[in-house]
């Protein structure tokens, strides 16, 4: 079981997140005290609850897992299943088939926004998406073509898709900082081994620590980044807030790679929509996308290794 103290310690939104998704509402949180709260968290993270930072995924469309209770083959909720006494939490595991939905762009975007485990940054985006009336233009064309994964086509996943992207953007605001920062732990840990200072499971879990430093959890859904990850990073002002080119070129590179492999296109002027929304202020127009997606080395836009 995760140790107390280290649960005690994890950030407010994380341990929010953990119990929504172990089947608690906003109301059944509020209404329990700090010591019980941990130790709900300790229940769910032991029996497997995902407890990462990515967006919820489109569950109406892909379908949810499915507990049946071994005796009887009736479903059971994994929350009731685990208050059964030890040895008698027995039932059978059925995998969600993919679904392939046909809901709208609209309707797919107020699924999202009743989806009460969002971050607010997500919901401020779902919010900009669903002002733009360019989406339903670019969605009616979307539907025209023929994707590799109908259902990876649907509407829902485009969004979460868009959603995920703006996250691992912005990672890459300061990736340098970070890298630096990743080094150190690498380093710290690799002193530690070599002196004997700690025990291995402390030198994993800097190692663990230095990779999502490296690597964040919200550019695993993304094949490949293609992105070249320059020391330095300018910023573009965009309304009110200045964006670091890092973000937007991320955004960018990751959306447009997106729909190579799922369309067979990179279409621009969709990406371009989706920069609006992701990092609103300046219009991004069909050219800066082509601009940020051209490789900047010579051996690249070979297609040299």
């Amino acid at each position: 079981m995760p140790d107390y103290d280290w649960v005690a310690g994890l950030p407010l939104v994380q341990k929010t997140r953990i119990l929504k998704r172990w089947g608690l509402s906003n109301e059944d949180i509020a209404g329990m005290g700090a010591d019980e709260q941990v130790r709900e968290i300790q229940d769910a993270l032991r029996h497997s609850i995902y407890d990462g930072s990515l967006p919820p995924a489109p569950m109406e469309e892909t379908g949810k897992p499915i507990l049946l209770d071994e005796e009887t083959g009736q479903s059971i909720e994994l929350k009731d299943l685990v208050k059964r006494p030890e040895g008698l939490r027995h039932c059978i595991y059925r995998e969600p088939e993919p679904l392939i939905d046909s809901c709208s762009f609209e309707e797919a975007l107020a699924r999202f926004q009743k989806d009460e485990r969002l971050d607010p940054i997500d919901r401020q985006h779902l919010e900009r998406l669903a002002v733009d009336d360019r989406m339903i233009e670019h969605w009616a064309t979307l539907q025209c073509l023929q994707p590799q994964e109908a259902w990876l086509a649907s509407a829902g996943w485009l969004i979460w898709h868009v959603l995920v992207a703006r996250r691992a953007a912005e990672f890459f605001g300061d990736y340098p900082e970070k890298q630096r920062h990743a080094e150190n732990v690498e380093n710290l840990a690799k002193y530690l081994r070599q002196e004997g200072e700690t025990d291995e499971l402390t030198c994993q879990l800097l190692d663990d620590l230095a990779l999502k430093l490296r690597q964040p959890e919200a550019l695993q859904p993304f094949k490949e980044v293609p992105v070249v990850i320059t020391r330095k990073g300018s910023k573009v002002n965009r309304g009110h807030k200045a964006h670091n080119t890092r973000e937007l070129k991320t955004f960018m590179n990751l959306m447009t790679n997106h729909f190579k492999t799922l369309y067979g296109q990179p279409l621009y002027e969709v990406v371009a929509t989706l920069t609006d929304s992701a990092f609103p202020g300046r219009e991004t127009t069909t050219d800066h996308v082509r601009n940020a997606v051209k490789p900047t080395r010579r051996e690249d836009r070979l297609g040299k290794p």
